[in-house]
């Protein structure tokens, strides 16, 4: 096996998309794993069950994370019974697509059996996103399953008996998914081979057109000669694929076949039901290891993402976490009106003065102070930076851009919202919280200040004027540096959604008073700013966050 084993599939979706894919438990479960808990927040990435090879249980399923760039890339640790290993995912644009690599790095010179077919899960779990981002049926593996003797698999595939047949007969067709240079004597007593010399498939020893395909199987060790044999089974113009390796033992350990096996159904699933676009995961090889991979692999060899995203990366393992609970908290002259209003625009109350949009906690105090602040609970006090000030049962500090940050030692009884700041689902109709955004004197002396906090930068620009995103997993900060062009000369709220136009539409219809903010669709407007209670601006804007 390849150290680092890299491979890579091109996605054609959004990379929004693709990082929910990746974040989301429910989005894990159906195409990855059979149990997930995705807490980036709690630096977190775990997944557990008879889908992960091992069968690991919850507690073996732990995956500290130790490095992430959101949307672009997760980094973190894979326990084995022989060390630890790091596996990389990236997220990188190319023509009009994205390619999703898995880097799975420090592996051990040699696994336990139970892991030896990483190469196969990391394949079979690409091909897998790629289907499930289509809405198309998965095609799982159970590991728990997996042990001696002959092999077995079935798949049901949406084209008739025909074209699958093709898939293993025609050599072109073969040349895509298993075969590095096929030749095939469509005869009993033809040669039927891959271009693995004397392994694998050498002669076929039954036939039957659209019905029937058996040949013999060498594998060149002690293992006697074995036999494959694919039936296909057309009903109502799908196919059910079904493959037997038979001849084995019944105690001949076969654990590291099946998944290849498995995989190579799923290939051909998608072979036949892409058509001649499809491409399967590309593998990063060794030269010397070309004839035992497909040609379509090994032509595909200059598309190997080479390097990690060129993205600042956070590095949570850095990272100093001020509690696990915040909440925003907004000066308003009367807290009733001020429930009101954001009622009227999706938010939902947690308590007489607390609400929430799905993405972000905002509380409501009366009273002069700052407009905005941020209450972090559960926090250690002691180990906060000595520019924080005592307060009354807690710690305070001014941070720049008029935002006061205040650090509480107990825990609040609110829960936040479910999962963290990046896959949260937003029901708020002003859209997907983006920023609290505030106009600082200088980015960088403003970004060192949040870092101090746990935060890292995930974006940086310096176009129209010199700008940072910082997040610390709960709760992301735009720093917009003092400039003429810039909008934000105030603390601001940021919401996008794709469908801007419609929402400010409808804010419109209700008698809310919207400013138009360029650039403009035809006669629609898709980008605006709104004032809501305490004279808080929130800005509108059209896209993804």
């Amino acid at each position: 096996m390849s150290n680092p084993l890299h491979i890579q599939v091109t996605l054609d979706a959004s990379r929004d998309r693709i990082y929910a894919a990746l974040t989301e438990d429910v989005a894990l479960e159906t195409w990855f794993a059979e149990h997930a808990a995705i807490r980036l927040g709690e630096q977190r990435y775990d997944y557990w069950g008879r889908y992960t090879p091992g069968t690991p249980s919850q507690d073996e399923g732990e995956h500290p994370l130790l490095a992430l760039n959101v949307k672009r890339h997760i980094r973190y640790a894979w326990q084995f019974p022989e060390g630890i290993t790091k596996v990389d995912i990236g997220i990188v644009p190319r023509d009009g697509q994205h390619v999703l690599f898995v880097r799975h790095s420090d592996l051990p010179k040699k696994l336990d059996p139970k892991y030896a077919n990483l190469e196969d899960f990391w394949f079979l779990s690409l091909e897998n996103l790629r289907r499930y981002l289509d809405s198309k049926q998965i095609v799982r593996c159970d590991f728990s399953e997996m042990g001696t003797g002959d092999i077995q698999h079935s798949v049901e595939i949406e084209a008739g008996a025909e074209a699958v047949y093709e898939a293993l007969i025609r050599p072109e067709q073969l040349n895509r998914w298993i075969a590095s240079n096929a030749q095939v004597e469509a005869v009993e007593g033809g040669d039927y081979k891959f271009g693995w010399g004397d392994l694998g498939a050498i002669k076929i020893l039954d036939m039957e057109d659209n019905r029937k395909l058996s040949y013999d199987w060498v594998e060149g060790d002690e293992t006697p000669d074995t036999m494959v044999t694919w039936e296909l089974e057309e009903t109502a113009g799908k196919t059910r694929l079904t493959m037997v390796h038979s001849g084995f033992a019944a105690d001949h350990s076969t654990e590291g076949m099946q998944a290849g096996w498995l995989n190579f159904m799923s290939w051909i699933k998608s072979l036949v039901e892409y058509g001649a676009q499809w491409q399967p995961a590309i593998k990063q090889l060794d030269p010397e290891s070309y004839a035992y991979y497909p040609a379509s692999m090994v032509a595909a060899q200059d598309q190997i993402v080479e390097d990690l995203p060129a993205q600042a990366e956070l590095r949570l393992d850095d990272a100093r976490p001020m509690g696990r609970y915040v909440e925003l908290v907004s000066a308003v002259s009367n807290v009733a009106e001020a429930v009101q209003f954001y009622a009227s625009v999706g938010f939902k109350n947690l308590s007489p003065n607390l609400m929430t949009d799905g993405s972000i906690n905002l509380r409501f105090a009366s009273g002069a102070g700052p407009k905005i602040s941020l209450h972090y609970y559960g926090c250690d006090l002691k180990a906060l930076p000595d520019f924080f000030v005592q307060g009354d049962g807690y710690m305070q500090t001014a941070a720049p851009g008029d935002v006061m940050v205040l650090c509480f030692p107990d825990e609040n009884p609110y829960p936040m919202p479910p999962g963290d700041i990046f896959t949260r689902q937003p029901h708020s109709q002003l859209g997907k919280f983006g920023s609290l955004s505030l106009n600082i004197p200088d980015v960088k002396m403003s970004r060192a200040f949040w870092e101090q906090l746990g935060f890292q930068s995930t974006l940086d620009s310096i176009e129209p004027y010199p700008w940072s995103i910082v997040t610390d997993g709960q709760v992301v900060v735009g720093l917009h540096q003092n400039n003429p062009r810039s909008r934000f000369n105030q603390p601001h709220m940021t919401y996008f959604s794709t469908d801007s136009d419609m929402r400010i539409a409808n804010l419109q219809k209700r008698g809310m008073e919207l400013i138009p903010m360029e650039p403009r669709r035809g006669p629609q407007i898709a980008n605006a700013q709104m004032s809501g209670p305490g004279d808080l601006k929130f800005f509108l804007y059209e896209g993804e966050v």
